[in-house]
């Protein structure tokens, strides 16, 4: 009787540790911007601290100073996603694990991510458990996706009919999918300066910064509502003219699948091939339909 009993929390966990959630709320996407508009003017003067605009509203600055230059740290994250967004191509590959613990039982899950920025445009997505397996793969252009889930068909919609489902894609303005307009961005710290890299630790409102990320969360774990956060911090490691090396994300929230479980997220992404031509897996059949 008693593995009948455990059944119930390790089923619980496995789903859970695939980015699910709880609660009976219908969340609705936020926009964020998907495509390249006129920069806001941003002057010298106004990067050393004469002036203190939120970080949205920080565009190409990094075209006009350096990272070294910069007095008021709540730019850093706008002015990061902008020069990230700036490149034509790119690849960032993520790797880390969600460990979800219900009734003293720990499951960890992996997360592996892969995106490549180009003409088209590439992820993949994939969590791995001893219990459950998920990938979602998708590509992108034209303002078209073409996408599945594990082994379901391939599906084609436009970019905004793609986001209404899944909440997020790699190639908008937001970091990691957390939104980074208004008060989304709780502080900024800068916690080291190393061999030309710059060190900064972003830590994000739980409620405000959240919402499209919960969308994706949900459906990637086709689960019935959303998880609850209640921390998100990512430390962000750039070069003096805003070129991203690694981005490491930590978050916990409570999600809930039967019953409730603590979820604790960690991993970090790595940047390459910046301005390079990029090879993207089994693009032929993804062109005959985007």
């Amino acid at each position: 009787m008693k593995k009948k009993y455990l059944l119930l929390p390790i089923l619980a966990i496995a789903v859970l540790c695939s980015c699910g959630g709880g609660g009976g709320e219908t969340l609705t996407r936020q926009a964020t911007p998907t495509t390249t508009k006129e920069p806001t003017p941003t002057t010298a003067a106004t990067i050393s601290g004469s002036t203190t605009p939120t970080s949205s509203t920080a565009t190409t600055a990094y075209e006009e100073v350096s990272v070294s230059k910069i007095k008021d740290l709540s730019l850093i994250p706008g002015l990061f996603v902008d020069r990230l967004y700036s490149y034509k191509s790119y690849k960032a590959v993520t790797s880390g694990k969600t460990t979800a613990s219900v009734l003293f039982i720990n499951t960890d899950q992996s997360i592996e991510v892969t995106n490549i920025k180009g003409v088209y445009s590439y992820t993949k997505n994939e969590s791995h458990s001893s219990l459950v397996n998920t990938v979602h793969e998708a590509y992108y252009h034209n303002d078209k996706a073409y996408y599945h889930d594990n082994d379901g068909e391939y599906k084609v919609s436009t970019i905004n009919e793609y986001l209404d489902i899944y909440g997020v894609y790699p190639y908008e303005k937001s970091l990691e999918g957390y939104s980074i307009q208004g008060d989304a961005v709780k502080s900024v710290e800068k916690v080291e300066e190393k061999d030309g890299n710059y060190k900064f630790k972003i830590t994000f409102d739980p409620k405000t910064a959240t919402n499209n990320v919960k969308i994706q969360m949900k459906q990637f774990g086709g689960l019935d509502g959303y998880p609850d956060f209640e921390s998100i911090v990512i430390t962000i490691t750039i070069k003096d003219d805003f070129t991203p090396v690694l981005v490491d994300l930590e978050s916990k929230y409570k999600a809930t699948k039967f019953m409730t479980s603590d979820c604790h997220q960690t991993y970090t992404v790595t940047y390459s091939n910046i301005g390079e031509d990029i090879t993207i897996p089994n693009l032929d059949g993804a062109k005959a339909n985007i």
